[in-house]
């Protein structure tokens, strides 16, 4: 399955090599058709040589795109991939350390007291009032906070 940035170079690729192919064809471009040639033959004077490859490469705006786009992915798109893996890395380490009496807020703003620790089916039951002794069975990913006394 392709990823959009391998869409993105195949693109890149073909764009680059494809206008290189036909600008250097001598059937597409025969000599006498580029206004530059049949001027120099009237005038005597030579014409310049064509451009190499790589000042065609460089010329090509496609570049300036990708330039554009690599300073964007590795001034804002990847320091903030690395900050939600960081995060994701902190609350997994918070669920997986969660015991018996922990203070939770839940991510919809529940607060109570863990009663009981499912890891296997995924749940939490939380005691939400003492007096009436309410409980409350929610997922672990919904634990946010794990307040400490």
């Amino acid at each position: 399955m392709a990823t959009w940035t391998h869409c993105f170079w195949m693109t890149a690729w073909f764009c680059l090599s494809g206008t290189y192919a036909l600008a250097q064809s001598p059937e597409i471009n025969p000599p006498a058709a580029i206004p530059e040639v049949a001027l120099a033959a009237e005038t005597g004077k030579t014409p310049k040589p064509p451009a190499t490859f790589f000042e065609e490469f460089l010329s090509n705006p496609l570049w300036l795109m990708m330039a554009m786009f690599l300073v964007f992915y590795v001034g804002v798109l990847l320091p903030s991939q690395r900050s939600n893996r960081r995060q994701q890395k902190e609350h997994a380490d918070l669920i997986s350390n969660l015991k018996k009496n922990d203070r939770v807020v839940t991510s919809f703003g529940v607060h109570g007291v863990v009663v009981s620790n499912q890891p296997e089916s995924g749940t939490v039951t939380i005691r939400l009032d003492d007096t009436s002794n309410a409980k409350m069975t929610v997922n672990r990913d919904t634990i946010r906070v794990v307040k400490k006394d």
